[in-house]
């Protein structure tokens, strides 16, 4: 735009807001597109802090209202935007021009635009083929294509915004400040999904140190069972790290002092306090005869399951707290068999119980041989 006299020009009070706010619009037009990545990054950041250190579950209307944010800040960069835009092509400018006695600058945009269209139809047609290094180009293409837009858009508001000003100039009108609109326009979303984020964020870390609560009392009532009669004990601590699946207490019982060979138990426990899981492991002596082995067997597992009911920890199921017994058919098949052989044996819906050895010709000093039998609750 070029001044041509150096004058002031006596305007109407509507023609004075209008030049004001072609000069302040273009401005918040930018500060609303902007403050959209702000409004994104503090939704997922205050839905990371809510999963991350209070384990509560997706806040969908905080979600929304970042949406709604967002939604309604698109609207108004484009009202900020095309509304001056297509104002100082009306009348009621072209009238204000004639009084200033000024003329318009605009940078030309179609060389541009036709690169805009340009790189889109040619993502668009490389998309279309079966080569990977074509569809990385049309990705680049679209990349492309909205750095121009964006820069577009933004030339297009500077545009705009220098021309008000300008005019603004020449009738001697103080240019408005638009830096507490920006900051109003930044901040006021962020406030108020704090604000928002606030009290779901204090109910589920309550929740989460009422879980806690109740799940130690279970995991502490087994570990104390299990020190009892095993020789060794370990838990998953709630009072330590808290898990929003559950917590396992394991107890570790041996034959003999000189020996590792024995049985292990164990325990998972969800954050109701209650047990959901019970699995045994016994490990298997090669060295004596299989007879000896099960009879081993059947005293540790009895012994394992003394302990877990002597807890008095309630299972989600009876099932899960009964004297464990090997099924028939796991015995009869583990007699015919050999120790390098492996077994499985599935009883009703509930018990799981598998023979894990390596084959005669894998087997060394590091192999462990050992029957496990998983128990889970019937539906």
């Amino acid at each position: 735009m070029e001044i041509v006299k150096d004058e002031i020009y006596i305007l109407n009070e509507q023609e004075k807001k209008r030049i004001r706010r072609y000069c302040l619009f273009p401005t918040l037009s930018q500060a609303f597109i902007l403050a959209e990545i702000p409004v994104a990054g503090m939704v997922i950041l205050l839905e990371m802090i809510k999963d991350v250190f209070f384990h509560g579950d997706t806040y969908i209307a905080g979600i929304f209202l970042g949406i709604g944010f967002m939604a309604v800040y698109t609207v108004a960069f484009s009202v900020c935007l095309v509304l001056p835009h297509c104002g100082m092509r009306g009348a009621k400018w072209e009238k204000i021009l004639m009084k200033v006695n000024v003329s318009m600058q605009e940078r030309d945009y179609s060389a541009q635009m036709s690169a805009i269209y340009g790189a889109k139809t040619a993502a668009s047609m490389l998309r279309r083929s079966d080569n990977d290094n074509r569809k990385k180009a049309a990705e680049a293409a679209d990349a492309m294509a909205a750095v121009e837009t964006v820069d577009a858009v933004v030339g297009a508001a500077d545009d705009i915004s220098r021309n008000a000003k300008q005019v603004a100039v020449a009738c001697g009108l103080e240019i408005p400040k638009a830096k507490k609109y920006v900051l109003v326009i930044v901040l006021l979303p962020v406030f108020l999904l704090i604000a928002v984020y606030v009290p779901p964020v204090i109910s589920a870390n309550r929740a989460m140190n009422a879980q806690i609560a109740v799940a130690s009392e279970s995991v502490y009532a087994l570990q104390l069972a299990f020190e009892d009669g095993c020789d060794s004990v370990m838990i998953d601590d709630p009072q330590e790290r808290y898990n929003d699946d559950s917590y396992t207490v394991s107890g570790y019982l041996f034959r003999n002092a000189s020996s590792d060979i024995g049985a292990t138990v164990y325990v998972t426990v969800d954050n109701d306090g209650a047990i959901i899981g019970v699995h045994y492991m016994v490990y298997i002596d090669i060295e004596v005869d299989k007879e000896e082995n099960l009879e081993m067997t059947g005293t540790d597992l009895r012994e394992l399951n003394s302990m877990l009911n002597n807890s008095g920890v309630e299972a989600i199921s009876d099932d899960l707290m009964d004297t464990c017994e090997l099924p028939e058919e796991f015995v009869t098949r583990f007699q015919e068999s050999s120790y390098y052989e492996e077994i499985s044996v599935k009883e009703g819906e509930n018990i799981y119980v598998h023979y894990e050895t390596d084959t005669e010709e894998d087997y060394d000093e590091h192999s462990a041989p050992y029957i496990y039998v998983l128990i889970k609750p019937k539906n």
